[in-house]
């Protein structure tokens, strides 16, 4: 089962689940948009084709042991080629760090 927007609120206000800099914005109907934290200095990241980096969301991802998270690729980004999970994209419960992308 998923949480809709209204349950990912409820979560996060009943502290089962925990996004650091919490921003409703950044909630859909049924997910939480995370954010890239690129390296120190930087505003880009580029590739060159068939290259791979790790980088961290800038949010830090706490969940309770009553939950666990999916973290897939955009539609967005999937469109263009990128895939940002490369099959690495379970949050265990009690999972309480940031999220590693495998871009």
């Amino acid at each position: 089962m998923f949480l809709n927007k209204e349950g990912i609120k409820e979560a996060v206000k009943r502290g089962d689940i925990g996004i650091s800099d919490f921003n409703e914005e950044n909630l859909k109907a049924a997910s939480y948009v995370l954010t890239l934290k690129l390296p120190d200095g930087q505003n880009t990241v580029e590739l060159e084709p068939g290259k791979f980096i790790l980088l961290e969301t800038k949010e830090k991802i706490t969940l309770n042991g009553k939950y666990c998270g999916l973290m897939i690729t955009p539609a967005s980004l999937a469109r263009q080629g990128i895939n940002v999970t490369q099959g690495s994209d379970l949050a265990e419960p009690d999972t309480d760090n940031t999220m590693i992308l495998e871009i």
